[in-house]
């Protein structure tokens, strides 16, 4: 029988004594709760979400010493004693949900991580790929638009746009379409190196940061998208995902629809990841308001262009606003509007008649 060896339990790259650099950083979110707009729900669950704004979160960055392993689609290592390293991972507090495998310890405690651990440490004396390589994964970015953009991506900015630096991937993130665009527009002289489970990497440097209004700018300057401001009003349909998520997008019944066509809104679809990354900000060109469920594809709105309005419309039982701090490091004025109706398929039925009232307050403000 299999006995789980959960200890030591995972840790992260910061924590452990081989790390030399920056282990806590203040990172400054500098956003303004004032311009959070949200309908739906009472005050005090306002306040709430409001009060994710002011966390204090950390960047960590460094090296970390020694020689490793990377596994697990490289978000996690181990040492020569078979001890998992967390990289470029911080604890689930700062995360929007839980974290990769559900629970890293669980995965940690498991038959497969117990086989993989055995296959790292039976090759810890084939000599390692690189030294001070600069290594960057983020557990969701391997298909997420959302994580890949705003998480991953802005990470790059701490190493040196030279020929000369070249850094480290897990392949599966310049797998798809959008990835291998996105790293061609903002890496700019740096080399990148895929890096596949039991790469062995030595004395790697790694950093961890959360969302930032500095990362986003960063990407938005790097990437030489944008959508400009017009009279447009923009319906983004949810008919397809990458992630095949099905719950949470919006029930267009005959109300919604006859909404729609009542106010003047275009529907547009970005596809399932066969429509060019430039098309689909194209689909955005001249825009004045952009209304979408919760999701990733949202998540273009980083290249709009300063004061477009954004309407989000979010299930009440997914009350993450990753996307209402996109608009306001983007200077875009956000309207949430958390649905509480939902159908057996967990699809929102929305209240046109207070999505009426959404819509009026976003083009006043706009």
């Amino acid at each position: 029988m299999f006995l789980p060896q959960l200890y030591p339990k995972p840790i992260s790259f910061y924590q452990s004594p081989r790390f030399v650099g920056e282990r806590a950083e203040i990172v400054t979110q500098a956003f303004n709760p004032d311009k959070v707009q949200l309908f739906g729900v009472d005050a005090a669950f306002v306040q709430r979400i409001r009060s994710q704004l002011e966390t204090v979160k950390f960047r960590r960055f460094g090296t970390l010493a020694g020689n490793y392993t990377l596994i697990a689609g490289g978000i996690i290592a181990v040492d020569e004693h078979g001890t998992p390293i967390k990289l470029n991972c911080d604890s689930d507090d700062d995360w929007a949900h839980s974290s990769v495998f559900g629970n890293l310890e669980d995965f940690c405690g498991s038959h497969k991580f117990s086989l993989m651990r055995e296959t790292a440490l039976s090759a810890r004396n084939n000599p390692p790929l690189a030294t001070d390589l600069p290594f960057l994964a983020e557990a969701h970015s391997s298909k997420n638009y959302y994580h890949f953009c705003t998480l991953f991506l802005p990470r790059v900015r701490h190493f040196a746009n030279s020929a000369n630096t070249v850094i480290g991937i897990p392949p599966t993130h310049a797998n798809l379409p959008f990835q291998r665009d996105l790293i061609c527009r903002t890496f700019g002289s740096r080399r990148l190196l895929p890096c596949p489970d039991m790469t062995r990497i030595k004395d790697p440097q790694l950093v961890f940061e959360p969302f930032t209004p500095e990362g986003l700018t960063w990407l938005r300057q790097n990437a030489g998208l944008r959508a400009r401001k017009g009279d447009r009003l923009i319906y983004v349909a949810r008919s397809t995902s990458s992630v095949s998520r099905k719950h949470g997008g919006i029930l267009e019944d005959r109300n919604f629809m006859e909404f729609l066509e009542r106010n003047g809104f275009e529907t547009v679809d970005f596809g399932k990841g066969d429509i060019p990354l430039a098309t689909q900000i194209d689909m955005l060109d001249g825009a004045r308001i952009v209304m979408s469920a919760h999701g990733a594809g949202l998540t273009k709105i980083a290249f709009a262009e300063e004061g477009i309005g954004v309407i989000e419309i979010l299930p009440f039982f997914w009350s993450c606003f990753t996307h209402m701090q996109i608009a306001l490091a983007s200077h875009l004025n956000y309207h949430g509007l958390v649905c509480s109706q939902v159908d057996q398929h967990r699809t929102m039925v929305v209240d046109t008649g207070m999505l009426a009232g959404v819509l009026e307050r976003a083009l006043a403000a706009g």
